[in-house]
């Protein structure tokens, strides 16, 4: 099932802890995989979080906090399979329920706000340090949207597949820099 996306409900909260409940997942051996407790249990949390009500905005961060350990010798879960699972849980709950950005973004969709005059900016003061993971994320979406031109459609929330890339090669940068400037 490796890449497959999920299928879950999005007409109340219950049908979706029943459907994070009742999700199997393909095994793999002898590549990475996550572990299988870590996942079930942090999916019983889920199922919990979400049939007690939670907002999407507490479901999405439980989920962006979440951190499996991954197995190669041990048979584990496919680890492309549980991060769909989690994209779709957020993408299920936001369906559920809106969050004010989603209503406020809809909003400018069907009525784009008048344009405001143009304000003036002290470009003169030095900018703060930015982080390497927001670096990577500028990049990324700078790539993102000269790639898709102009007419770009609608920003997306970035996955967990892709939060993980950057957050490696964001941590791959700085050790990077780090040793060069310990080598000076």
């Amino acid at each position: 099932m490796s890449g497959a996306r999920f299928e879950l409900p999005t007409t109340d909260k219950d049908a979706l802890a029943d459907a994070i409940a009742e999700v199997r997942f393909s095994s793999v051996r002898m590549r990475a995989g996550y572990n299988q407790d870590d996942v079930d249990r942090y999916l019983d949390e889920l199922e919990n979080l979400v049939r007690q009500g939670a907002s999407v905005d507490e479901v999405e961060a439980s989920i962006n906090a979440a951190l499996f350990n991954t197995t190669r010798i041990a048979i584990g879960y496919d680890v492309d399979d549980v991060d769909d699972l989690l994209d779709d849980v957020i993408a299920a709950s936001r369906a559920i329920e809106p969050t004010a950005l989603d209503l406020l973004a809809a909003h400018y969709a069907a009525e784009p706000p008048e344009p405001k005059p143009a304000t003036s900016y002290d470009f003169s003061a030095p900018a703060p340090p930015v982080l390497p993971l927001a670096e990577a994320i500028a990049e990324k979406t700078a790539a993102t949207g000269a790639a898709e031109g102009a007419a770009a459609e609608e920003p997306r929330p970035m996955t967990r597949r892709e939060l993980r890339r950057l957050r490696e090669e964001a941590a791959a940068k700085a050790a990077a820099e780090a040793e060069a400037a310990g080598t000076r």
